[in-house]
């Protein structure tokens, strides 16, 4: 039987996938956008918001109709903390997040391919990422009452 070298790119290619992927640029239009589909630049956007608290929601999880029905309290548990609740919808068609949360009394955020997600290292959703004032993430809290309950002191 022979025996044939992999050539260095192809071992490049798996130790890269192996030790955390690759490093690609992303895809046209990854930032998060407005509801109107205006790119936001988000450190920036966090940098002059923050302190705030972010939910990252989408309707194909299991708890997003929850959360979506909660989203009053959410934001009192955040106001209560002194934050603005800010939702960032995540892995949708804009379409779509336009009908679940448009009509929603909240500032909110579109962000197609979950590019949020990958850079918060988020592996669960609904989830509220608090913000410092310095923009680095202080708190990761579950929207389950009895989290947001502990997490607002009420």
């Amino acid at each position: 039987m022979k025996r044939t070298l992999l050539r260095p790119a192809v071992v490049a290619l798996i130790a890269a996938i192996a030790w955390g992927g690759l490093l690609i640029a992303p895809a046209e239009g990854a930032s998060p956008t407005t509801p109107e589909g205006v790119p936001v630049a988000w450190a920036g956007w966090i940098g002059d918001n923050a302190p705030v608290a972010v939910l990252l929601w989408a309707s194909w999880v299991p708890d997003a109709d929850e959360a979506l029905a909660d989203l009053d309290r959410i934001s009192a548990a955040a106001e209560a903390r002194g934050l603005d609740l800010v939702v960032v919808v995540v892995q949708e068609p804009i379409e779509e997040a336009r009908d679940a949360i448009g009509s929603a009394d909240v500032e909110w955020f579109h962000d197609r391919y979950g590019n949020l997600l990958k850079e918060y290292r988020v592996v669960s959703i609904p989830l509220l990422l608090v913000f410092s004032a310095d923009g680095k993430v202080t708190e990761r809290v579950s929207v389950s009452s009895e989290s947001l309950q502990a997490w607002s002191g009420k």
